[in-house]
């Protein structure tokens, strides 16, 4: 037998012979279906923890934008209340009283839907702020003979950041609080036939 039969043979052999197992791991079949329900389950409480949370964080961002609208409206109210001595055009002076009384209602109305107790001091700091700057851009306008000009001007402003801030809130309350919804959009048009009162002062 030459060489090149013997290996041949053992070639041979080598291929009828049982293979040796290879030493590792490997799962059971019973736990190859069980891995994959765990993953899916683990997945699934991940998925529904992420959901939950992207829907508090909206709804706290909800609510926050109800507290604001309704404190920018009672600081504005006040501050008109205490403007109004100042504002000599009789058009001007007309639409400021029609707007401090129907903002009483409205203020009524948003107390229904907003729990003002609960406002948080971040957010109540926060309007303060924002009227107190509003009463010094009253007070230097005065100082500059522009009161005149500037008031009607900056309450066009003022009524158009309001209807914003109430189109984003009925927005989301349109399905979930119907009542509140229907409350805003009387509140955003009357701010509106206000606002246009205030356009036509010259």
């Amino acid at each position: 037998m030459n060489s090149e039969e013997q290996r041949l043979g053992i070639d041979y052999l080598n291929q009828i012979a049982p293979q040796e197992q290879k030493k590792g791991f490997t799962l059971p079949t019973n736990m190859k279906v069980i891995l994959p329900i765990v993953g899916g389950v683990f997945a699934l409480i991940i998925g529904v923890t992420l959901v939950s949370n992207v829907l508090q964080q909206e709804r706290a961002r909800l609510r926050e934008l109800d507290e604001r609208l309704f404190l920018r409206m009672e600081n504005l109210q006040r501050e008109l209340t205490a403007q109004r001595m100042h504002v000599r055009d009789n058009l001007a002076d007309a639409a400021t009283a029609s707007l401090i009384t129907q903002m009483s209602t409205f203020l009524t109305d948003l107390r229904a839907h907003i729990d003002v107790g609960a406002i948080s001091e971040r957010v109540r700091m926060s309007e303060l702020e924002y009227a107190l700057d509003l009463r010094e851009d009253f007070r230097q306008a005065r100082m500059m003979a522009n009161f005149d000009q500037m008031y009607p001007q900056q309450l066009v402003f003022e009524l158009t950041v309001l209807m914003n801030m109430i189109e984003e809130v009925h927005g989301s309350a349109e399905g979930s609080r119907p009542a509140y919804a229907t409350i805003l959009a009387r509140i955003h048009y009357s701010l509106e036939m206000i606002r246009d009162q205030f356009e036509l002062v010259e």
